[in-house]
Formats: structure tokens, sequence, C-alpha cells
């Protein structure tokens, strides 16, 4: 929205929630949002909006991740573009089923998810759905690469990456050092055990102020014991700062813009419903994005392939010995101000005006 806004005549149809949530952000009346309130089936409020969506030059689905049988029968007069953030659950879904089987009943409640998508036919309906859009779009190159490696039969639809995030402000350095994990608090998405053996290493013999910040709810189970342990390394040198609910977008933008160091310590696998999804490669982390908004240094795991316009704001590890390493340095040494200032040339390309120049081309093209 915030690149698109003073080129395009936007119209956004989202959800009550993230309406309030934008209305916050951005401090004003958003007109032309129109909103999907909870009780409301998405099949209706696109019904009741259908006459709106066909006077548009483009729709643009920032996600389809339901209802693929009513959006396969539906004709929409605009150009339409659907980008896709989970490769194998769009195009490689009877290849990458991943069943829970730690224990009966995880398994039990896969089954069903899976038994209901052959009930509704979902890989049929996907596919009737993309040979109705226009333009198939992903977050990424690396995706994009993957998706085309797959012969999925799509390729002539596909188009350049939409820009998913611009260089906005780099943060101003201070005498203490905030170090940031964003995303909510699970222990199936991130490795917070080996950050927490990382974290037990550094503290007793730190020099400098650290402030270590888990941006995103950590209001579960595992989320609460997580919070508890690293509490209990707090000293007069090092403070936790945590959340047991979601953070709207303006208290998330307020807290990881503070931020020096940024970790992505991301399990490879990441599972979506029933399917295997490999981070960097079939699926992409938001917190790429993140790091670019901001210019955050950023520690990320091995295994995310990443691409080569990214690597001057990231060193990766491997395990604990390697974080380990890598965090001291960056702590102790101040090597983070060293790898911002080397960056900053690549996040200036990477900055709102080029990316809306580079985003009015794309679309330009293919009206």
């Amino acid at each position: 929205y915030k690149l698109l806004r003073n080129d395009f005549e936007l119209t956004i149809f989202t959800t009550q929630q993230i309406h309030i949530d934008a209305r916050d952000y951005f401090e004003t009346k958003l007109d032309n949002w129109l909103v999907k309130f909870p009780k409301e089936s998405i099949e209706s409020y696109i019904k009741m909006n259908l006459i709106i969506l066909n006077a548009q030059d483009y729709i643009i689905f920032t996600t389809l991740n339901s209802s693929f049988r009513f959006f396969a029968k539906m004709d929409f007069r605009p150009k339409t573009i659907v980008i896709i953030h989970n490769v194998n659950a769009t195009f490689y879904f009877n290849n990458s089923v991943w069943m829970d089987r730690s224990s009966i009943q995880n398994y039990f409640i896969d089954f069903l998810k899976f038994l209901k998508s052959k009930i509704y036919r979902d890989v049929f309906f996907k596919q009737k759905l993309l040979q109705k859009i226009d333009y198939i779009s992903f977050p990424s190159k690396f995706l994009s690469s993957y998706a085309q490696s797959l012969s999925i039969g799509f390729e002539s639809k596909m188009i350049e990456p939409l820009p998913f995030s611009f260089f906005e402000k780099p943060k101003i350095n201070t005498d203490q050092i905030i170090i940031s994990i964003p995303g909510s608090v699970k222990d199936k998405l991130r490795d917070y055990e080996l950050i927490y053996q990382v974290l037990k290493k550094i503290i007793p013999t730190c020099e400098k102020k650290i402030i270590f910040q888990l941006l995103g709810s950590s209001g579960n189970e595992y989320g609460r014991k997580l919070v508890n342990r690293i509490k209990s390394l707090e000293n007069e040198k090092f403070k936790l700062v945590s959340f047991q609910r979601l953070l709207s977008q303006k208290e998330f933008d307020h807290y990881l813009g503070q931020t020096d160091i940024m970790i992505l310590p991301l399990k490879q696998y990441k599972k979506f419903g029933v399917i295997r999804e490999e981070y960097g490669k079939s699926s992409i982390s938001g917190g790429l994005n993140d790091m670019i908004r901001f210019g955050i240094p950023t520690l990320l795991i091995k295994t995310y392939h990443v691409e080569d316009i990214f690597a001057p704001l990231i060193s990766t590890f491997s395990n604990k010995e390697g974080l380990l390493e890598l965090l001291s340095d960056w702590i102790n040494n101040e090597k983070h101000i060293e790898i911002k200032k080397a960056a900053y040339p690549m996040l200036v390309e990477m900055g709102k005006e080029k990316n809306r120049i580079k985003t009015n081309k794309i679309l330009g093209r293919l009206l």
C-alpha cells in the first residue's frame, strides 16, 4: 500500500483486523478500504463487492489459501495477479505431504486435514484457478526458480517478483545493543533452544548493555516457558523484552526500528497445513523483508537460500558454536556497525523510489 498509493487509485479488500491495524499505523482515515467482517464468509464478501472488483484494472491477490473451488469458478474482468508464498502447497501437494507423527492425536488431526483437502478436491481446483489467473508472482527469485524447476505448466504466466519491502530508515547507533528475533514464539518454526544456549554463554562475560527482543506473541505454553528461562539470565547488563499478545504493525515497527542486530534461527522446514515447505526455497520468511526495511545486520541460519543482493547485511551460521562466535564478535567488536555502513549503498538501491519505479514498470507491461 505504501509503495503503490501515490501512483495508483487503490481499493483494498481486507479483514477487519488488518483494517484496524492499518488505520492505527497510518494514523488517518483510509478511503477505499472495503472490510470483510469476522462472521462474513469469503464467498459472500467477494460476491457483495464483485461490481467494484470488476471495475479495477488489476486485481492483486496477495495470497489465496482457501475457497479454491469458489475462486476457480469466478470470472474476474480485470487482469489478475496471484502472489504465491508456499510453492509446494500450490504446485507440489501430493509429493510434499508431511504428517505430524509426534502423537496419535496430532497425526489424526493432520489426517483429517488431508482428507478434507481430498474431499474438497483442492489440488484440482487450484489447477483450475491458476488456469484462469492471468499472472503468477512469487516473493523472491529463488521461489520463482524453484517453481519453474517443477515444470508445473504455468511458466508463461510467471512474472518477476513484485517488491515486498523497501529500505525506509537506518537505526541511529546508541551505547546499548538491541537484538531482535521477529515472529511468534513457537518452537516449530525457529530454534529458540539454540538462542537460549548462546545467550547463556554470552551474557555472563559481556561488557556491553544488551536488550533482547522477542517481537511476536509468546502467550502460548512454549513461549511462556522460554521467556521465563531467558528472564532468569537478566542482570544489570541484559534485559529481555517480550509480549504475551500479538503486536500491532506500529508497535512492531517501533521495536524493530530500534534493532541493531537481527537473528533468524529458522528451521529448514516448516509445516503449512499438511505440506512440508523449505524456507528460502519453496517458502519465504518475512524476516528478510524486515531486514531490508530498516537495514538491520542479520545472523541467518545457513540452510536458508538467500539471494546475493542481501549478502552485504548477512552472516550465516550452521550451529550453536557458529552463532556464538559470530554474535560475540558483533557485540564485543561492534562488527554490526561496520556491516551496516558497508551495506548502505545496497540499501539505497533498494529504497522506496527505485522500487516504486520498478513496480510501475512491471504492472505497466501487463496491461
